[in-house]
């Protein structure tokens, strides 16, 4: 029974001795692939930490409406500290 370095060993080098350029295909794949794979596992770790910031599953975000509402409260206060 071959391990299975040596079973991809001879694999590869039959491919080698096709195209060159397979292997070499194969192996951008490959970093492709485990680059992507970093990429979710950072993700996922991202946004578990994003969400253990989020006060509480009622918590309310701000809307348009309430920002322009401050907006206006906060001119209107200020121009009575002007006057």
């Amino acid at each position: 029974m071959h391990d299975k370095t040596t079973l991809c060993f001879s694999v590869t080098s039959a491919l080698t001795a096709y195209s060159p350029s397979v292997i070499a295909l194969n192996d951008m794949l490959r970093q492709q692939l485990q680059l992507t794979t970093q990429f979710l596992s950072m993700q996922r770790r991202l946004h578990q930490a994003y969400s253990n910031l989020v006060p509480d599953p009622s918590y309310s975000y701000t809307t348009v409406e309430n920002t322009k509402k401050v907006q206006k409260y906060l001119v209107i206060a200020s121009l009575d500290i002007l006057l």
